[in-house]
């Protein structure tokens, strides 16, 4: 099946680099222009595609703003106006966050090149270029807060984080992780900046009351599947908690990321056996854990082991293994499911 030839070609260009000692990005920007074509290039695929025709379709009109993310309703309105066509203009999302990675690649250094190929994109390509296009959008922008972030440029990395919160309002979340995470909990500048994206965060829902309060709803009307529903995240988090404890990073750092990450993830997952929000709030974990670990690294200088990063392989291949699965159940199901696959044209 196409999906499985993509990620394949992922683990192609990894293999080519260890079997030859290449150290260059051209595999690399190769399978991601192959997995871009899967993105751009489909038909009816895709769970939520339908949805997004008809959201871009109604952000040709300004006033229909109200609620939505500024940065994705613009962005939707600029789109939609240029190509004069919602189902094309979806399809340049699929195009931005393309080239979103390759320039985030360019700018890579070695640790950041591996975490993109064996984790990032095995969990999220799919579902991020081609379902859920707002989140998707908002973790590209938090890939480069990372990036900026990990290099010691920690305002100007949380000032781009700030940035992901357009396309979707989910990033305030994943934003107070990557701080609580990555920063001393007693110190008074990991307070004020916590208490200051709190603040972004209570004048947002405030700004968006009737969007938010009509979210809220539609969750609470909605109950997790299963009790089990979520344990794929629980299960991928706990194989890059694993990593972090054999990391090369100092105890204290392995305890303040470990903690938190399993501290968060037992309190979203109970969350979800009660509300449909919680697997919401897991689904922004799988991300904001690996890029704080990411960031630590970055900013003590210390380059991935090979424990670290097999943590992240196998963290990789379970997201892509439970994502096939997904996309197996939900064959034929709804207007745009993922499978059975179908081209453009």
């Amino acid at each position: 099946m196409i999906y499985i030839v993509g990620w394949l070609s992922i683990y192609c260009a990894l293999a080519v680099g260890w079997l030859t000692g290449y150290r260059g990005r051209m595999f690399a920007v190769l399978s991601i222009l192959f997995l871009g074509v899967i993105a751009i290039c489909r038909g009816n695929v895709g769970t939520d595609t339908a949805n997004y025709e008809g959201m871009v379709d109604v952000a040709q009109h300004i006033e229909n703003w109200g609620g939505v993310e500024l940065g994705f309703s613009a962005l939707g309105w600029l789109l939609v106006n240029v190509f004069d066509s919602e189902v094309i203009a979806v399809r340049m999302i699929a195009v931005i966050f393309v080239l979103g990675l390759l320039c985030y690649i360019q700018r890579a250094n070695r640790d950041e090149i591996f975490f993109l190929l064996t984790y990032f994109i095995p969990t999220f390509f799919y579902q991020y270029s081609m379902n859920a296009l707002r989140i998707g959008l908002a973790s590209l922008v938090l890939l480069f807060s990372a990036q900026a972030w990990g290099r010691r440029h920690e305002l100007k990395g949380m000032s781009i984080g700030v940035g992901a919160m357009a396309f979707h309002y989910s990033a305030l979340v994943s934003l107070l992780f990557m701080i609580t995470a990555t920063k001393n909990w007693l110190s008074c500048r990991y307070v004020l900046l916590a208490f200051g994206f709190l603040v972004i965060g209570g004048v947002g829902f405030y700004v968006n009351a009737d969007y938010m309060l009509a979210k809220i709803a539609l969750y609470d009307a909605h109950k997790s599947p299963h009790v089990l529903s979520g344990l794929r995240i629980i299960v991928v988090c706990s194989v890059i908690a694993f990593g972090v404890a054999l990391s090369k990073l100092p105890r204290q750092y392995k305890l303040r990321l470990i903690l938190f990450a399993i501290f968060t993830g037992l309190l979203f997952w109970g969350f979800a056996q009660i509300s449909y929000a919680g697997l919401r709030l897991l689904d922004l974990l799988w991300l904001a854990f690996p890029l704080s670990v990411l960031i630590v690294h970055g900013q003590l200088g210390i380059a991935l082991n090979w424990k670290m990063k097999a943590s992240f392989s196998i963290g990789g291949v379970v997201a892509a293994v439970a994502t096939f699965l997904g996309f197996l159940g939900s064959q034929g199901i709804g207007a745009t499911p993922f499978l059975p696959y179908e081209w453009f044209w």
